[in-house]
């Protein structure tokens, strides 16, 4: 994001989240959606698919914590970050921007790993 806001690249490819500030402001103007279908928010700016880019793309956020932290540290960030998908308002603010959204633990992240059939 800097080296585009500092006009040393013409492009980047981030999520909606990371320039929605910067296209408020008219700093940045948005070219295209990866996704299967237009973000509400993003209303009027067309998906990769629509000028016949068979590009589709998705992004995971996680917490991370070192290998040796206590456990009842790890399972208070567990109680927040579930806490936290469950509240009204991140419920709307994710739904206004048409994203998918989901809480998984680590377990259901082990298991969903080897379903996605990533090559490294």
């Amino acid at each position: 994001m800097l080296s585009l806001l500092g006009g040393h690249i013409d492009a980047v490819a981030v999520s909606p989240a990371e320039v929605a500030p910067h296209l408020a402001s008219g700093k940045l103007r948005m070219l295209a959606i990866m996704a299967d279908q237009r973000l509400l928010a993003f209303e009027k700016v067309p998906t990769l698919k629509e000028p016949g880019i068979d590009v589709s793309l998705g992004a995971w956020r996680g917490l991370g914590a070192p290998k040796n932290t206590p456990k009842e540290v790890i399972d208070l960030l567990r109680t927040v970050a579930q806490k936290t998908m469950n509240e009204p308002q991140m419920r709307e603010a994710m739904d206004k921007l048409a994203l998918g959204y989901a809480y998984g633990d680590d377990v259901a992240f082990k298991a969903l790993i080897p379903k996605l059939n990533l090559k490294p």
